[in-house]
């Protein structure tokens, strides 16, 4: 036996207070990947209704049925037609300043660009000479809920690049370790929490990737990915009297519909 090797694998698998509870090998597979192998986190196999709660799925759904009927072309710049953007946003969770514009297209609608490069990077549609269409993972995907389900779940948990609608200057802020924060948002989700509370976890994990800016986090995981999935409440009040920020998240009840969890025994 190479007790060496022995060694290096038992201590890879020991719960560290560093990843909060998580062996060095949960997290990796969190990095790396995050619903796959050892990692702490999985999908569950949904239904239609479930499907139909989470807003990106509705979303992705309805782009997805309009492009069954046949191939959509895109505007001059390479845009969703602003009438069809408009019914894919208001299928999904609200976003903020969108009340300032009369009219709405790609280029101002967060979600439906991420959405329609999450279903790109997933493999589920595609463009060509402008104009947008099914794959053949995507057709399947129309028969089976669950690959739309996990394919474009996993492309927005590890490819889809959350800093691409911000200035914020550290690119991992928030992008490394995705299921990393899901997983502390089911531990720690019952009550409204700061969302600081959470960062501050996240960096203790990732310090050398990830910049001291809770502000980046908070904006990049929860305004721009947990809310889009349904998965967190969100408080979020500007105080004028005192000049100051009230930011507080909770989980949703869909969140274990979703996903699986593994907590370990020690905390």
């Amino acid at each position: 036996m190479d007790y060496n090797r022995y060694s290096e694998n038992i201590r890879s698998m020991m719960p560290l207070a560093q990843f909060d509870g998580l062996s060095m090998m949960q997290m990796n597979a969190l990095l790396n990947i995050p619903f796959e192998g050892p990692s702490p986190v999985k999908f569950r196999v949904i239904d239609e209704d479930t499907f139909m709660e989470v807003p990106i799925l509705r979303q992705a759904l309805h782009l997805m049925r309009i492009l069954e009927k046949g191939d959509l072309k895109q505007t001059a710049v390479g845009y969703i037609p602003p009438k069809i953007v408009e019914d894919i946003y208001n299928l999904g969770a609200p976003e903020k300043f969108l009340d300032y514009y009369k009219t709405l297209n790609e280029g101002r609608v967060n979600i439906v660009r991420m959405l329609k490069e999450g279903l790109k990077q997933a493999g589920l549609i595609k463009v060509r000479y402008n104009k947008l269409s099914l794959t053949a993972k995507g057709r399947k995907g129309l028969k089976s809920l669950n690959l739309i389900f996990t394919s474009l779940t996993t492309s927005l948990f590890t490819t889809f690049n959350m800093a691409c609608f911000d200035g914020y200057s550290n690119q991992e802020t928030g992008n490394l370790g995705r299921a990393f924060s899901l997983w502390l948002l089911n531990k720690y989700g019952d009550t409204m929490r700061d969302g600081d509370f959470y960062y501050w976890k996240y960096y203790d994990a990732l310090t050398s990737e990830v910049d001291e800016l809770p502000s980046a986090y908070t904006c990049r995981v929860f305004d721009r990915l947990f809310v889009n999935f349904g998965i967190i409440e969100i408080r979020d009040i500007w105080h004028r009297e005192s000049f100051s920020q009230e930011y507080k998240v909770k989980k949703t009840a869909l969140i274990d519909k979703l996903f699986s969890f593994d907590i370990p025994a020690f905390h």
